[in-house]
């Protein structure tokens, strides 16, 4: 509970946010990984001083992935997105469906290298949305973002078992190195 004062009466303000988020991931083998994921969140604001300016409002975000590897070589990779925001109190209704999918080839010995193509937000939903609820205003955005893109990417992988600097060691925080001789 919140006290604020305005115009010299003091206002009782609660806030209330309740949520959860759950996760389902499968995997067979090293060819198959699958996953679904639900994020909702509720928020309530109630002015004691006020009760027609109550908020209520809801997020939801779920999604679900999938990743198929083929041919030794090959890995295929989608992920689908849907955001919603809900104002009970605005009328505020937006939903944004989000669909990202990537085709990859491993190259160089052990299959250090990845060549990527892929394509974010395929169906072109280039806006963003939040909104929040506080003290004394609720705030409801509506933002232009990056619409449909395609991205080429070489990734090369390092690690322990087939470091070319097989004498640099990681210790500590990811960022430190030390050099051993």
């Amino acid at each position: 509970m919140i006290s604020t004062l305005l115009n010299d009466l003091e206002d009782q303000i609660k806030i209330l946010n309740l949520g959860g988020n759950f996760r389902y991931d499968f995997t067979w083998k090293e060819y198959i990984n699958f996953g679904l994921a639900a994020n909702i969140s509720r928020q309530n604001t109630a002015y004691n001083f006020n009760p027609q300016q109550n908020q209520r409002f809801i997020n939801q975000s779920y999604s679900t992935d999938l990743g198929l590897n083929f041919l030794q070589k090959y890995s295929f990779n989608t992920k689908y997105n849907l955001l919603r925001y809900n104002s009970q109190t605005s009328d505020f209704d937006e939903s944004i469906p989000l669909l990202n999918i990537s085709l990859s080839r491993f190259v160089l010995k052990n299959n250090m290298g990845e060549v990527k193509l892929s394509c974010d937000n395929l169906l072109n939903q280039n806006i963003g949305v939040a909104q929040r609820a506080d003290v004394n205003f609720i705030e409801q955005t509506v933002t232009n973002n990056l619409g449909r893109f395609y991205m080429l990417s070489f990734t090369y992988k390092m690690n322990n078992n087939a470091n070319p600097l097989g004498n640099i060691r990681r210790t500590g925080s990811p960022t430190m190195m030390r050099i051993t001789n």
